[in-house]
């Protein structure tokens, strides 16, 4: 798998977290560029969204790893102890 696939392979595996966490993630981001100067609708496409893009991956990758995949094995371990009854 070349890096592409393994960066595509990453958004799949948070992408319910991205789904829940990309539309507040947004209002901050938008919110952060006016404060920084860039109000320019065209500008703020152009140089926010690369950075938005990673930004809000990174912080879904981060919520997956805390928050799901606890959640997974509470999943696992409660389906093992309800086969094993």
């Amino acid at each position: 798998m070349g890096r592409l696939g393994r960066i595509l392979s990453l958004i799949g595996i948070c992408s319910y977290s991205l789904y829940l966490i990309h539309q507040p993630f947004m209002y901050e981001y938008k919110a952060a560029l006016d404060q920084l100067g860039f109000r320019h609708p065209g500008l703020q496409v152009i140089l926010g969204f690369p950075l938005y893009a990673m930004a809000a991956i990174l912080a879904a990758w981060v919520m997956y790893v805390t928050v799901e995949r606890g959640g997974i094995r509470v999943g696992k371990w409660l389906l093992a102890k309800r086969s094993n009854s």
